[in-house]
């Protein structure tokens, strides 16, 4: 059997403890909706994309656009996405793969400040 090759391009920080964010869903097909906000917690997290973990069962298809509101190093980061992956870890408890939809823009902003959440983490701060 072959390996499973690796699908991500860009440098994955993973967070010591999960860190919450406010998620919503803002759009179903092409038809934008408001929905209520919900507690997600944040278990990694890159310029590509993020992982989180809810007591709530979404779809995985790329017709639900995310939106998440995530504070890393004292800022609010939001960006949208939609689910790529979905796992079952226990009762009622859900792992996703987000992937961002999001521009070059705000994934140089990611980038930086995951290098900098990073360098920090390294210095023990």
């Amino acid at each position: 059997m072959p390996e499973e090759e690796e699908k991500r391009n860009f440098f994955r920080q993973q967070f010591p403890e999960p860190l919450e964010a406010n998620a919503q869903i803002v759009r179903i097909r092409e038809k934008e909706v408001e929905t209520n906000i919900l507690t997600a917690l944040i278990l990694d997290m890159s310029a590509g994309g993020l992982r989180f973990r809810t007591h709530l069962s979404f779809p995985v298809t790329p017709l639900v656009l995310f939106n998440f509101d995530i504070k890393v190093l004292d800022r609010i980061v939001t960006v949208c996405g939609s689910i790529v992956r979905k796992e079952e870890i226990e009762k009622d408890m859900f792992e996703y793969g987000l992937q961002f939809s999001i521009d070059e823009h705000k994934r140089e902003e990611i980038t930086q400040l995951l290098n900098r959440l990073s360098i920090r983490r390294r210095r023990g701060k």
